[in-house]
């Protein structure tokens, strides 16, 4: 497990061809938090979701950020856009049953969207 306070922060264009590119880094960036493989795929389609709202609301640049805490995986994305799409209730939805806390809002003039998943109690292997 890495340690607490591990940080990874990545840009990329805005673009759909990129999207893989940022569910990959937080694929790794949790597995290496100790999430399983059903928390894995949890956090990969959050991250889709928010980047693709952030893709589809214009901007030109991502940037993502992942953090490592000791209790949970803290997520947050912008993007030089400047409006604040709308999301779709079926996202949303989704979103709230698959990670602890989401918001999306603008921000000094660009569009971020945070989420969190805490990391899972382990009981000891014997």
């Amino acid at each position: 497990m890495e340690p607490a306070g591990a940080r990874i922060t990545l840009q990329f264009p805005a673009s759909p061809r990129f999207v893989r590119v940022a569910r990959m880094t937080l694929s790794a960036a949790a597995s290496a938090a100790a999430f399983d493989v059903e928390e894995l795929e949890d956090l990969r389609i959050a991250v889709t979701e928010l980047v693709n709202i952030l893709v589809e609301a214009g901007g030109a640049e991502i940037e993502l950020r992942i953090e490592l805490g000791d209790d949970a995986i803290e997520v947050r994305g912008e993007s030089d856009a400047h409006a604040v799409p709308d999301i779709d209730p079926l996202t949303e939805q989704i979103l709230g049953a698959i990670v602890d806390d989401h918001r999306l809002r603008a921000s000094d003039g660009r569009v971020v969207f945070t989420f969190r998943k805490s990391v899972p109690a382990r009981s000891p292997s014997a």
